[in-house]
């Protein structure tokens, strides 16, 4: 799941083998999905699906809503990443700037961004998608293969990409430890 993906990959993006999942699904979560330190300063992840299907765009008003919520966070984020499937928007990066304080850095990480984090970080790549990937080793190739995958996720029933979620975590969240 898209949840457990960010987990993995901000945990090597940050070096924090303690990084977590911030409760379960259900419960209220200040707005935060996953959270870690990056050197020593507490940092918050909220996780977006967005396709074709419900809306692939991110709005401004949406990302003010979740920054609303992540301020509610404890202990104080000194970073609040909102980390979407969807596609890259200038306005958005730009909202994300401005909304951005002394105290709080806000971050806008679209697919792209993360399909680039992904490249350098192997192993949280191959625990994720493994059961269906080629031998990638340009860049170019791994943003081709990963949107391909994404359409083909994005045309499964929610209850299968449940499913297979929940065995690949199983089997490879312990390789990241």
């Amino acid at each position: 799941d898209f949840e457990l993906l960010c987990r993995d990959l901000f945990a090597a993006e940050w070096g924090d083998r303690s990084a977590q999942r911030n409760g379960r699904q259900g419960q209220p979560q200040a707005g935060v999905d996953v959270f870690g330190l990056r050197k020593g300063k507490q940092v918050g992840v909220q996780c977006k699906l967005r396709d074709q299907h419900y809306g692939a765009r991110f709005t401004i008003a949406e990302l003010k809503g979740e920054i609303a919520k992540a301020k509610t966070f404890e202990p104080e984020l000194t970073e609040f990443v909102l980390a979407t499937t969807a596609p890259k928007d200038e306005g958005l990066q730009k909202a994300a700037r401005k909304l951005s304080t002394k105290s709080l850095r806000v971050v806008v990480m679209a697919w792209e961004d993360l399909v680039e984090r992904l490249h350098a970080h192997k192993k949280v790549l191959a625990a994720h998608y493994a059961w269906d990937r080629p031998a990638l080793k340009p860049k170019r190739e791994l943003h081709n293969y990963l949107q391909q995958l994404r359409e083909k996720l994005g045309a499964l029933p929610l209850a299968a990409i449940h499913e297979h979620r929940d065995k690949r975590s199983e089997e490879h969240t312990s390789e990241l430890q």
